[in-house]
């Protein structure tokens, strides 16, 4: 019963008009999330939020490898999982 609920709150969601912005768009938009005008670029966990809006902007974040090969901060324990993601992509990693 929990599994046929979550698959009909999965299609329910694909119809909201966030659910149906173009792969293309979400990248952009997610790449610019990682930018912080101050700063630079942030670091990994101030991009996850962008994961929990909904199941097609989970997939796709998590999904663009550009978009974890970038790799700063303190926090070393968010660089394991920025490796896994960026599935061969140039790396840049700096640490503090």
């Amino acid at each position: 019963l929990e599994g046929q609920l979550q698959k009909l709150r999965v299609q329910r969601n694909s119809l909201l008009p966030i659910s149906t912005l173009p792969t293309e768009v979400l990248t952009e938009i997610f790449a610019l999330c990682r930018i912080h005008e101050d700063y630079g670029w942030i670091e990994m966990q101030n991009l996850l939020p962008v994961t929990w809006v909904c199941h097609q902007w989970r997939e796709v974040a998590l999904s663009c490898a550009t978009l974890w090969a970038h790799i700063e901060g303190s926090n070393l324990r968010w660089a394991l999982p920025s490796i896994e993601r960026s599935r061969g992509s140039s790396l840049v990693a700096e640490f503090s």
